[in-house]
């Protein structure tokens, strides 16, 4: 059996839709596995609406933003599509620390739930 694994996103207040839709595109249909846990929609109360965009047209609406310089070019195509692994092992050595204090799904949820109070 695979291990669970989850996928942590910053998302901000600010951030354009679109690109949110982007990553989580990248997140749940271009991987080889779907992450466990869907916590932003959870944490709503609404349902995921994915897009399934073809790579190369999104490609070739970021070549085009490069060129007229729009808001989704190459290079911020490149960053919202990339993988990053982060290791909770390293992360609790590096602050001397046995146990987080509270789960990343959990904190996560609450940080997501005080911006719709907002």
């Amino acid at each position: 059996m695979a291990n669970k694994y989850s996928v942590l996103m910053s998302v901000y207040k600010n951030d354009d839709p679109d690109f949110l839709k982007i990553a989580l595109d990248s997140i749940y249909d271009k991987q080889t596995r779907r992450p466990d846990d869907e916590v932003i929609c959870s944490a709503l109360g609404k349902k995921a609406h994915i897009w399934n965009i073809p790579r190369g047209l999104m490609n070739g609406i970021a070549k085009l933003g490069d060129v007229f310089h729009l808001p989704l070019n190459s290079m911020r195509m490149q960053k919202l599509t990339e993988n990053y692994v982060v290791s909770n092992a390293k992360i609790k050595a590096a602050l001397g620390m046995k146990e987080m204090p509270v789960r990343a799904k959990d904190g996560l949820k609450e940080t997501i739930k005080s911006f719709a109070k907002n």
